[in-house]
């Protein structure tokens, strides 16, 4: 499967979606819960609907639709600029 990003993706109980380069993506739950493991990372984390989850880590990540079907959407992080936040005077 080829990586969408911003696009809902419909995963079927038990399928995995392999992300080869996933460091600064973020997992939206739409439906369903998702089971996510990062490379290099002790900890799997899993997330149900309504639930976000940052990928922090260089490498392969592999999110698997955990007890029945799910739906996701990946997007990148968005990072604040300085300018969004006015200074306090």
């Amino acid at each position: 499967m080829a990586l969408q990003l911003n696009r809902l993706i419909f995963l079927a109980r038990g399928e995995v979606l392999s992300i080869p380069s996933a460091l600064g993506l973020e997992v939206k739950c739409v439906r369903g819960d998702l089971w996510i493991t990062q490379h290099a990372d002790s900890d799997d984390n899993i997330i149900g609907a309504g639930q976000c989850f940052v990928l922090d880590r260089p490498g392969l990540v592999l999110v698997s639709a955990l007890l029945g079907r799910a739906v996701l959407v990946l997007q990148r992080v968005q990072t604040a600029s300085a300018t969004a936040f006015p200074r306090a005077a």
